[in-house]
């Protein structure tokens, strides 16, 4: 834990590490900020660190939710795990992230489906953990 100048909260913060994992894969922890929107901020840093594919597994706050067929989460404060995440190669060859989230919001309602991009901006903090799955 350490304080975060941005939020005034104490958030664990992630460590560069230069090694890859046990198995020789590579994982990246990453700390998204506030309104910053959860699938095109992956899929920026994928396409600034050349990885192509990849498996996301993290946990945060959403101000609310939008999800690809059209249900909205209304209530702005929601604390959100990925379900299921993948970054993997758009039809113009670029990181694509396909993310399935569940969530609750302040209100005590579960939700869960996969999220439009560019429409779910971070609340706190989202971190996720990018496992890189192909060269």
């Amino acid at each position: 834990m350490a304080a975060d100048a941005e939020t005034n909260f104490d958030l664990f913060q992630p460590v560069v590490r230069t090694q890859g994992g046990r198995d020789g894969t590579e994982a990246l922890v990453v700390r998204i900020c506030p309104n910053e929107d959860l699938c095109t901020t992956l899929e920026s840093l994928c396409a600034e660190r050349g990885i192509r594919c990849a498996r996301l597994q993290g946990v945060g706050s959403l101000i609310g939710a939008v999800f690809a067929d059209g249900r909205v989460v209304e209530p702005f404060i929601t604390e959100a795990f990925i379900r299921n995440g993948e970054i993997a190669p758009g039809d113009d060859g670029r990181p694509y992230a396909w993310i399935d989230i569940g969530l609750v919001d302040y209100t005590g309602q579960c939700s869960t489906g996969v999220l439009v991009r560019g429409g779910n901006p971070v609340l706190v903090t989202f971190e996720v953990v990018v496992t890189e799955l192909c060269d």
